[in-house]
């Protein structure tokens, strides 16, 4: 990392503490310091130094909070190549180790039951060369009968290959006394043993290091390694939220962006089209636009005109108009820029390709919308691997182009060419959920049910563990489709379920009487019908009936006659029942 990106890296981090330590002196003073004084080769002093970065540094490792892991990430490497380099310098290969605290009764249970025997620690680890200082940490008078004390007992092989790095850092520590060995968040141990020792007081815990990754922190370490760029600037962090599909963190991330920087600020443009991209790609083109408008009114008040950033604007407001002709026009004056500043075989020339395709498309122009995504398609077979989101992507675009032409085969065919390269780039980004959608409703038009259900579900994991703030909407859908599979499928039982939670989220997020409500008390009134559930068909056709009259819908309308014929149709099934 470059003196230059160190200083942004560092700046991420004044910038988010700041709103936690504003009007404190001692951690106020920290942050200047921190800001002033880092270097990389004091990577372990600061960290256990005793100062608001320790704390926040293994809560962040033990929520696995990629937020705030993010934002440390220059921290996390520099301790990470510190503990590597120190290792090396062991004169025996073997150490023992202790580290001593106190834990509760459910805990010490959890690992003398623990079936793989393996354990691991999300927060970097400290311990001692010293028993006796180690004992006096486990020690530490406790009134709590639901609490014990415990002494864990390490061997770590320094040789080993495979495992995260620990090293002796007393000489590199604020506490030189406890003569302490540090080890790397994400190291694993397996347990040899979990015995009593009534002379001492305390249970002893015997593990020995394992070279085993721990899962639960390996996509963050490989984020850290690969996903951050070198090159970065105040938007970094937010863009690297983006490219995960993590969404709310990332608008969460640039709003206080554009809280923190002035209207003059060089970068601020770029925070309004991230913005805006965010809106985009959670289906609210209206802000988008407005967003991107801002940035465009901004960058042009600029007192020098960046053309490459003027293009990535004009890019964004030709995605979210809902003008098909003007967005032809943006992006036409959009890829000459991109053409005159960067040329032809460049990932970003081939991004403005796919969008002119798009407009094309929506006008329902295949041969243009073709041509388009063949330029792309040229570009990105030279400038991408193959397995890349992006080449995911085109393969999309063929595959929306062959499914508006009702050539059904040939549209799955490329979006499952698409899905397998998501899944590998990405497994849980929201493009995966996206695609499983379609795939099923594809095989829905198809009548081909169990396979739509198949990707429903598949689709409906990805979104539920996105964001269902965010993704409502989409849920849904999706739901709503689900639903119908299994009526036809006359699994009514499944489908009242599905009803169930269905309606838990309509009436969590939309209007009381928003007719897709209606609709849902309509539907699942007749599968409950099969069930013979009457009294709660009845129930939800009053519900119906409810939602429809607070709409205003008057006496004589269609639907009030039927639903009021439904009703009493309903009542005399009741009545006859209990009348028999």
């Amino acid at each position: 990392m470059t003196d230059d990106n160190l200083r942004k890296s560092i700046e991420d981090i004044v910038f988010v503490c700041d709103r936690h330590y504003r009007n404190n002196p001692v951690e106020e003073k920290t942050l200047k310091q921190l800001e002033e004084m880092y270097n990389p080769v004091n990577a372990v002093w600061w960290y256990t130094s005793e100062t608001f970065i320790y704390r926040i540094l293994n809560r962040a490792l033990n929520r696995q909070d990629f937020e705030v892991l993010l934002v440390f990430r220059f921290l996390i490497r520099d301790l990470y190549k510190q503990l590597a380099n120190e290792q090396q310098k062991f004169d025996v290969p073997v150490i023992i180790v202790y580290r001593g605290q106190i834990m509760t009764v459910e805990e010490l249970e959890s690992l003398k039951i623990n079936e793989t025997k393996f354990i691991s620690f999300n927060k970097l680890l400290s311990t001692s060369l010293d028993r006796r200082v180690a004992i006096s940490h486990a020690k530490i008078y406790n009134k709590d009968i639901r609490k014990t004390s415990v002494l864990f007992e390490i061997e770590a092989n320094a040789r080993l290959q495979g495992a995260k790095p620990f090293a002796n850092v007393t000489h590199l520590s604020q506490f030189e006394m406890e003569q302490e060995v540090l080890f790397m968040a994400g190291s694993v141990f397996k347990i040899l043993d979990i015995l009593r020792n009534e002379n001492e007081k305390l249970w002893i815990i015997k593990l020995v290091l394992s070279g085993t990754e721990d899962n639960n922190l390996r996509d963050m370490f490989e984020i850290m390694k690969q996903e951050i760029p070198e090159e970065t600037n105040i938007s970094t962090v937010g863009d690297i939220f983006f490219q995960m599909g993590k969404y709310d963190q990332a608008k969460r991330y640039y709003k206080r962006l554009i809280k923190l920087l002035p209207e003059t600020h060089p970068d601020i443009s770029v925070c309004y089209i991230n913005m805006g991209t965010v809106a985009n790609e959670t289906g609210d083109s209206k802000t988008a636009y407005s967003l991107f408008t801002k940035a465009l009114e901004l960058e042009l008040n600029q007192s020098s005109l960046n053309q490459l950033r003027l293009c990535a604007i004009l890019n964004c407001l030709g995605i979210s108009t809902n003008d098909y002709n003007a967005a032809i026009d943006y992006h036409n004056q959009a890829l000459d820029i991109q053409l005159n500043i960067v040329g032809y075989y460049d990932y970003s020339t081939a991004g403005i390709y796919i969008n002119l395709g798009n407009d094309y498309l929506k006008q329902d122009d295949y041969d243009l919308a073709l041509v388009h995504y063949n330029k792309a398609l040229d570009i990105l077979k030279k400038v991408l691997p193959d397995y890349h989101p992006t080449r995911a992507a085109i393969l999309t675009c063929f595959a929306n182009l062959h499914y508006k032409k009702k050539e059904y085969d040939l549209a799955l065919d490329n979006y499952q060419k698409a899905l397998s390269i998501q899944l590998v780039c990405a497994s849980d980004h929201i493009e995966v959920g996206k695609i499983y959608k379609i795939i099923a409703d594809i095989q829905l038009d198809m009548n081909t049910l169990n396979e739509a259900l198949f990707n429903y579900r598949q689709a409906l994991l990805v979104y539920e563990k996105a964001s269902l703030n965010t993704y409502h909407t989409q849920i849904i859908e999706i739901l709503s489709k689900m639903a119908e599979i299994h009526k036809k499928n006359e699994n009514y039982e499944l489908a009242i379920k599905i009803y169930e939670k269905l309606l838990s989220i309509q009436l969590g997020y939309l209007p009381w009487n928003d007719l897709s409500i209606a609709w849902t008390y309509k539907e699942m009134s007749f599968a409950l019908m099969q069930e013979r559930y009457v009294m709660a068909a009845l129930n939800c056709v009053y519900k119906l009936l409810y939602i429809l009259e607070g709409n205003s819908f008057p006496s004589d309308d269609p639907y009030i006659i039927w639903t009021k014929k439904l009703i009493n149709g309903y009542q005399t099934i009741i009545d006859a029942a209990q009348n028999q």
